[in-house]
């Protein structure tokens, strides 16, 4: 069951063009987004928010590691550009044994890949999509062998707009979970909610429905 989650202005911008790593949502939403972590088996980003962020992708509800039978969720890395082994990257330096990276075929079999294996951390290489100038990569196999491997039923997708639009292009996005800030950016050039098509027509959307709707702070979720 995969669950895309993303946070955007009125006007559909999930970050300013500089793509500077700033909150969209209100502070309630940001801590609803722990508890979605807290029910999922992986957490997904991609290699953009990787770099950029550097986040942990931990679930902080329970930071004493108290709860019963709680565990953190993996972290997944959709990248074709692997980090070194032993650089700052939180994730890298905190629990790299709980990493997994999904890149190509030739990035999987590269040094990088092999210091980072060295460490703990899982490099999948994923097939690339076919089709003239569809260089991305197919993600169905790789959430087979989550469910597989680990028996992750559950993944939470926090990527950016290119990542988000090839989810739910390829058929895996069974949830869309939106928080809306009211709040507007009004800049063309800053990041979209959903980037990468250059379609001419309303007829090549995608369809959504909408199952249910509330407020989260100041936000609508």
């Amino acid at each position: 069951y995969s669950i895309l989650k993303m946070a955007s202005t009125l006007d559909g911008k999930i970050a300013a063009r500089g793509g500077r790593p700033q909150p969209v949502s209100c502070q309630e939403s940001m801590q609803d987004v722990h508890k979605l972590r807290s029910q999922v088996g992986a957490v997904i980003v991609g290699g953009n928010t990787f770099y950029g962020d550097n986040p942990q992708l931990t679930c902080r509800l329970d930071p004493d590691g108290r709860l019963r039978g709680f565990c953190q969720p993996l972290a997944v890395v959709i990248t074709s550009k692997l980090p070194k082994a032993y650089s700052t990257f939180n994730l890298l330096r905190s629990r790299p044994e709980q990493v997994v990276f999904w890149t190509s075929e030739y990035s999987a079999k590269t040094p990088l890949a092999d210091e980072l294996r060295e460490r703990g951390t899982r490099i999948w290489a994923l097939p690339e999509l076919p089709g003239p100038g569809g260089e991305g990569l197919a993600f169905a196999e790789a959430y087979a062998r989550l469910r597989e491997e680990f028996g992750c039923l559950r993944t939470l997708c926090e990527g950016g707009g290119q990542l988000a639009l090839s989810l739910a292009r390829q058929g895996l996005v069974d949830e869309f979970v939106l928080y809306l800030a009211p709040r507007v950016l009004g800049d063309a050039e800053g990041k979209s909610l959903f980037a990468g098509d250059a379609v001419q027509s309303m007829d090549q959307t995608l369809g959504f429905r909408l199952s249910r709707a509330k407020s989260c702070g100041d936000d609508l979720k």
